[in-house]
């Protein structure tokens, strides 16, 4: 959430925790985004994290952008949707 939200040129704060936090534009003092139950899931899965270390050996793969540059084209993609009227 942070960093797509500097990607499109808010300051993000986060305000309370669990269901009570809030992320605040620190420019404009308006709320944008919040926590909503009814986007809690009845049941979570563990974390998970992925080691490249097999595909690489087995492939000679190497990633060609960082974490940051993947939020970035996510958040991207996602403005674009919602300017096209594809985003629900």
């Amino acid at each position: 959430m942070r960093l797509s939200a500097l990607n499109v040129g808010f300051d993000p704060i986060f305000e309370g925790s669990g269901a009570s936090e809030v992320c605040v534009d620190n420019i404009s003092g308006r709320v944008i985004a919040k926590v909503l139950r009814k986007n809690f899931r009845k049941s979570d899965t563990p974390p998970l994290a992925g080691d490249p270390t097999q595909i690489k050996l087995a492939t000679g793969w190497v990633r060609t952008i960082n974490f940051e540059e993947v939020i970035e084209d996510m958040t991207v993609a996602d403005i674009n949707r919602i300017k096209m009227g594809n985003y629900d």
